[in-house]
């Protein structure tokens, strides 16, 4: 159970890490 829970963990992290990536992207793109 523990190591589902780090599966988990680590794939909603990588999820965050893209989506703040797209934001950032996004943002880019507005201020131009």
């Amino acid at each position: 159970m523990q190591e589902k829970g780090k599966i988990l963990i680590e794939r909603y992290m990588g999820e965050e890490k893209k989506y703040s990536s797209d934001v950032k992207k996004t943002e880019e793109k507005t201020q131009r």
